[in-house]
């Protein structure tokens, strides 16, 4: 919400503030699905892959300035 102040949630919206993958259920996650950088971006946005594709990517930044997670839109070959 922080870069899009005038966005609008549903009236029964509410988006968690924090995701807590404790270490056992990450690792096993990871083993099966790849990382779980997407599903956290899914979970916190509640917006589908191909929104957040749409709407330019995404990039998780931890309070240090540290990039933890990024993703940009493919680019599309002419």
């Amino acid at each position: 919400m922080k870069y899009f102040p005038n966005a609008k949630l549903g009236r029964e919206t509410k988006l968690p503030e924090q995701v807590l993958f404790p270490s056992q259920v990450r690792d096993d996650y990871e083993r099966q699905h790849g990382s779980v950088w997407n599903q956290v971006v899914i979970i916190l946005t509640g917006l589908p892959e191909e929104a957040i594709e749409r709407l330019g990517g995404v990039r998780i930044v931890a309070e240090n300035g540290e990039v933890l997670y990024e993703r940009l839109p493919a680019v599309k070959q002419r």
